[in-house]
This record gives structure tokens, sequence and C-alpha cells, in this order.
């Protein structure tokens, strides 16, 4: 695909209605990546772990966009696209999330990620990892862990595999649409195409009879001053 074709399907504002319309239903975060995991656009619906760890940074080259206390570096959403399904993503702090590969006529485009919650009840020795390396407050991490209700993983793989079916339907939808304005535009050039083709020959028509117009002129004159019986063979 053109590269301003991959731009437009890949659109973080394009995505963002059915995006935010999915992630408020299922209360997860959900970011668009491009195939190296790069987040592309904001993370929508972030979880409020995520927002006193994370949410005023960008994460570095390399980075997973979901993970708070990652140990090696998260493979989901490289693990997503050369599987073609759902992958589940659980980093050291507890904290968890699916990676849902994006395809289009058996190329990979990027990825769509959902989760930033526990798969189990906050545990406080993990929660103390992760305060330290954000350099945040203990309570006040533990305070927003108690709050977010645990989501089990068969749950959020169900809920991946739902996101998966509609980002897909979503993506196949802005290919037509694109297909269908290249159609239209390459229409509109041969018509054009057409219409000057159409004028030039008019004006070719034009000079011909004009040409033709003058050499007749031309022989009536030479014709009247020849004599009929002199120049019978003229």
């Amino acid at each position: 695909l053109p590269r301003e074709w991959l731009d437009e399907l890949l659109d973080p504002e394009g995505w963002r209605p059915v995006l935010e319309t999915y992630a408020g239903t299922v209360k997860l975060a959900v970011a668009l990546t491009d195939v190296n995991g790069l987040r592309l656009g904001e993370c929508l619906n972030p979880q409020g772990i995520w927002s006193l760890t994370r949410g005023a940074t960008r994460e570095g080259d390399g980075e997973c966009p979901f993970c708070l206390a990652p140990l090696v570096r998260c493979k989901a959403v490289a693990e997503a696209l050369e599987r073609g399904s759902v992958t589940l993503a659980q980093d050291q702090g507890g904290f968890a999330h699916v990676a849902m590969p994006l395809y289009l006529g058996g190329q990979p485009l990027g990825a769509i990620i959902a989760g930033q919650v526990l798969t189990h009840y906050a545990e406080p020795l993990r929660l103390q990892r992760v305060a330290r390396q954000f350099g945040i407050s203990r309570q006040l991490l533990w305070h927003e862990a108690i709050q977010q209700v645990p989501i089990t993983q068969a749950t959020l793989l169900v809920f991946g595999d739902l996101l998966m079916v509609l980002g897909h339907a979503y993506l196949g939808q802005r290919y037509a649409a694109i297909l269908q304005r290249k159609l239209v535009e390459s229409n509109l050039t041969i018509l054009r195409s057409l219409k000057e083709k159409e004028v030039l020959l008019s004006e070719i028509h034009h000079r011909v009879q004009n040409n033709l117009q003058i050499i007749s002129s031309l022989l009536n004159m030479q014709a009247k001053r020849l004599d009929d019986v002199n120049d019978a063979r003229a």
C-alpha cells in the first residue's frame, strides 16, 4: 500500500470515535500502534494507575505504551502480528493488556492494545516497586490500585477478540472509502483527459478544414486564369 494510504488507514483521529466507544463500554484503556508497537495518538480512557505513573510522559523507543514494570521488552504487538491473533501480556507489576493485530490483504499495518488493568488484586510489594520506579507515593499508588476491580485473563482475551473483530471491520470500511474516493478521482481524471482530447481533435479538424479551404480557393483562382481551349489538359 502507498505510504499515504497507510497514514490515512492508521490516522488516530479517524479511529478515535470507534475506539472511544469501545473503551468506554468495556472500561479498558485503548491505543492504536504501528507495527513496531509505537503508540499512535492518545491513550483513550486511561486507567487511574497508568495516569498516575505514566500519563504525563511519552514512552521511550521500544518501550511498551501500557507496561508499567517490565523486566524485559514487551513483545505483545510483535507476537500478535506474527500469530495473527490476540496476544496477552502481563508485566512484573501485575498489570495486563492485550494486543490485536491489524492486517489488510495479508499486509501487517499495526495493532490495537487494550488494558492497563490488574488480573489479580493489587500486591503491595509489586506496587512498591512501581512507586519507586516512577518516584511517586506508595500510599497514593496503593489507594488508586485498591479502587481498581481486577479483570481475569479470560475476560480480557474475550474483550480482545471483540476489539479485533471491530477493528478489522472498521479498517475494511476505511479502506473501501479510500478505494471509492480514488475511483472517483480516477474517473474525473479520465473525463478531463477525454474532454481535452475532444477539444484537441476539434481544433485539428478546424485547422485542417481551414487549410483545405485555402487550397480550394487557390485552385479556383488558378482555374479562372486557364483558357478552356488552350489549357484543356490543365
